[in-house]
Formats: C-alpha cells, structure tokens, sequence
C-alpha cells in the first residue's frame, strides 16, 4: 500500500496512497476480470451530480436552514486518508461482484448502477468526521517514519482483495438509497430514514430464520439466562453498520411530535360539549358522538393512555363496574378497565385505571363515563365482548381522530399564542387522539395543584393508590399505582 501510485482517473494527476483515494482491490487479480488500477484525487471522487440524494441541513426554532461555509462539499467528495478509514472498494469492482461483468460504458443502466454505487462509498466514507480521518492518516505517517527511524520496513497493511461476492450488504443499501428518492408520507421529497431502514430489519429478521442464521450460528447465555447469538448475516457487518451511520448524518430526520394539549383548553372543550347536549333538536347520532369524544377525552388525558389505547376500553366491564367506587368516603373513583395485548406484559390482560370522579381543575370524569356506560346499555354493546369502538379498523380510527381533533385545534392555537406560558408538550407514542396528561417532572416544577401519570411509564398493570408520594405533595386525590394489578373479581 506505502508503494501505490496511479494517474486519477478523472483529472489524471499522479496519486499516491494512503492520502489519496485507491480501491482496496489495485493491483490484484479477481478472477477473468481486468486488474483494477481505480485511483483518484479526494475531491475528484465526487457523487454523481444526476442523481439526486437529500442532505440534511441545521434548522433553528423558526425554521431557517443554515450551514457553515466549510459544509458546502460535506457529503459530496471524499477525503485525504478515507481508503484507510472505510472499507472501499471502487464502484466498478462492486459491479463485478453483484453482475459478474464488468460495466457498459455506453449502457444507461449500467452506469446508473455505478452511480448509486459511488453514493454508497460516500456514504461509508461520511460515516467519520473528516477530523477523525485526517487524524488517522497522519499518525499512520508518523508511525511509518518512526519504522523507518529504527531501521524497519514499515508494516504491511493488506487491504484487500476482496472475494467477487457481496456477503456484507452492499445491495441492501443499493436498495435502501433507491427507496429514499420515492415520494415520501411527512416530506414528499424524499422518504425518510426511519422508513427505509425497515428495509434492513426485514433482511435480517428472514436471516435469523433461515438455515444458514437459524441452525449454524453459534449462542451463548449470559447473565440471568438471557441468550445471545453471534450474527454473521449482511447487513450486520461492519462495512453496512458505517453505511447506515453515514446514510443517517446525511438525511438526518424530520420529526413531527405529536403535542399535549392544556388544560383549560380541554375544559373549554367539555364547556362546549356541555353547552351542545343541552340543546333540545341535538340528533341521537350526535349525542352519541359527542358522549364518545368526551369520555375519550377525560380517560386519555386523566390515565396517561396512549391514543391506540383508547380503543381498548372494554364496554362489558366498564357497564358492569361503572357503580364501583362512587361513594367511596375518602377518594371516590371511577373504573377504566382496559381489555387486550399490552406492551411489556404476556397475553391478555385486563387492567384496571382507577381515575378521580371529579379532577381539582374540574374534569367530570364519572359523569362522562357514566353518560358512556348509559349509550352502551341502550346500544346493547356492554352485554357483548366488544371493545370500547365496535370495529378498530383504520377506518374508524381516522373518523375518531379527526373528530376529537377539530374541537380543540383552533382554539388551542389561539390560545397558545396568547398565553406565553401555556404548556405545550409533545406527545412522545400517539399516533391517535394524542393528548395525554402532563409530565410529573414539569407539572412540578411548575408548582401545578393536579398531578398527572406520567407519560414515560409503560402501561403495566395498576391497581392500589400511590400514598406516600402524594400525601407528600398534599393533593387531595391519590392515583393509581403502576405497580399492581387489580382482578376483575376484585371487590372495591
């Protein structure tokens, strides 16, 4: 390698390694094909310009883009020292190794190839600093000159050849980079990187599971009989783990979180709500859409769920428990119960929420569940095994969501603007109906009378009520734990 010298195959200037960029593959023989001699100026190996890549740019809270004037190229050429901190392999030897040919200069397709390929080593290169690079070219000189100084022959480092087979994952990312200019959900440019990577999770699952990943890899047992196993498969090397490091630095990510809502917003949506069951030509139809949204309202926001959870509200048992703890003489309460597969328990569970009748900033939550049981009575659903919403297909869960969000969207960006110390939290799961409760840390800092589940806990069953902690705080009503479970047949 201290010895390669070569003309750049772009500008024909000499080159010399390791400072300039040469396949790992120069000078050796690989089967019938040409000995390759690809070598370049780090700033000749550039992407190619048709096709179109995003790249990602700093944004500030109002949504300008910027960058440093040194970031103009970032992305878009290599460095001095990447063939020593990259697994490289010129696009040409990758062409054989997927093809088994050598590219057609004159063929659309071929070069097409050969481009997605060249992104593809960018994209590993991009995947260290440019500092951390140049770090390793030099005190690899350094460390050359002081061999030299004691007589030695500096020390042989063989980077290739490479066997003609791609057993690391090379068009998994090909693959990958050719979802990535497909219209995309959130950007229409683009999809994004948390998209495409599923790509890489569904190769490697079929590979855990199939004779090669399943039956000959080796295992081995850890600490409290956790069983881990040593994974050989593509897109688990270490040439397709920089791909992916640098493919994220390069498309970085849009998050769109969903938000919390306050709660004098919420209550002016059960004000109007209220004000809309009083009048007298209000349909059956839309009081029973009305009741839905409203005691959707109170359980998501009271119990911390989830907005998927919702549609796990049992209606046989909510009907059967709705008496239960209304005149308990201490904390009167209400039960949710919640019937279904919960993340971080086993099977089927059914939990129970225990939530105030009536919260200290004046959320009606017995009387809105109670308006609930009666609908389900009349409809007959509480005697059946249905769930809180008939039918959970996404039809009914886009009916829902955009239901309960037209009531509170424009009011609450009104409000926002003008109340500068209104909360607005992001939702961290929701996907549907999110307007989950406030978190404990900020509800305390902020001194606020209603304290809230927090919304970091995995749901897990809950049952006996959290007595230290709030007798501490002096709140008039304890809430449930997220430590116990309640049986069905337990009595309250």
């Amino acid at each position: 390698m201290w010895e390669w010298e070569s003309a750049c195959l772009k500008c024909s200037k000499k080159v010399t390694a390791p400072r300039d960029l040469f396949c790992s593959n120069f000078g050796s023989v690989r089967g019938p094909w040409a000995v390759c001699r690809s070598a370049w100026c780090p700033k000749c190996y550039v992407a190619d310009p048709d096709l179109k890549f995003h790249m990602a740019l700093p944004e500030n809270d109002e949504g300008s883009q910027w960058k440093k004037k040194t970031d103009d190229k970032r992305f878009a050429h290599a460095r001095a020292g990447d063939m020593l901190s990259s697994p490289f392999q010129c696009e040409f030897c990758w062409f054989i190794n997927l093809k088994r040919r050598e590219p057609v200069r004159l063929s659309a397709g071929d070069q097409r190839l050969l481009g997605y390929s060249r992104r593809v080593n960018l994209d590993i290169m991009w995947s260290r600093e440019k500092s951390t690079v140049g770090n390793t070219l030099s005190t690899l000189k350094k460390a050359k000159e002081l061999s030299e100084e004691l007589g030695l022959t500096p020390q042989i480092i063989e980077l290739g050849p490479w066997p003609v087979s791609d057993g690391v994952g090379f068009q998994t990312a090909l693959e990958m980079l050719r979802a990535s200019q497909r219209e995309g959900k959130n950007v229409k440019e683009y999809v994004q990187f948390h998209t495409m990577r599923k790509i890489r999770t569904s190769y490697a699952t079929v590979y855990e599971n199939s004779a090669r990943g399943g039956a000959t890899t080796a295992c081995f047992k850890g600490d409290y009989g956790r069983t881990f196993a040593l994974n050989n498969g593509g897109t688990d090397t270490r040439l397709f783990s920089k791909f992916i490091a640098g493919l994220k630095r390069r498309m970085g990510r849009v998050v769109r979180q969903n938000s919390g809502i306050a709660i004098d917003v919420l209550l002016k949506v059960f004000e109007n709500y209220e004000r809309e069951l009083s009048q007298l030509s209000l349909t059956k139809e839309r009081r029973r859409e009305i009741i839905m949204a409203g005691a959707g309202f109170a359980c998501l926001f009271c119990a911390a769920l989830r907005g998927g959870e919702l549609f796990l509200v049992e209606a046989s048992e909510l009907c059967r428990r709705i008496r239960e703890g209304k005149s308990h003489p201490k904390h009167p309460f209400v039960i949710v119960p919640l019937m279904g597969r919960f993340k971080g328990e086993n099977g089927e569970r059914n939990l129970m929420f225990l939530l105030a009748n009536r919260t200290k900033s004046g959320i009606e939550v017995r009387r809105w569940l109670g308006r609930l049981s009666e609908v389900l009575s009349i409809s007959e659903t509480c005697t059946s095994k249905n769930y809180f919403i008939i039918s959970t297909n996404a039809r009914i869960y886009l009916h829902w969501d955009i239901h309960c969000h037209s009531p509170i969207e424009g009011r609450r960006d009104g409000h926002l603007q003008q109340q500068h110390n209104t909360f607005h939290y992001p939702s961290r799961t929701c996907s549907l109906l999110p307007i989950g409760g406030w978190r404990d840390d900020h509800v305390q800092q902020q001194k606020h009378k209603y304290h809230y589940p927090s919304r970091s806990c995995s749901l897990s069953p809950i049952g006996g009520w959290r007595v230290g902690h709030h007798e501490q705080q002096q709140n008039k009503y304890r809430y449930p734990s997220r430590t116990h479970f309640v049986s069905t047949t337990a009595k309250h």
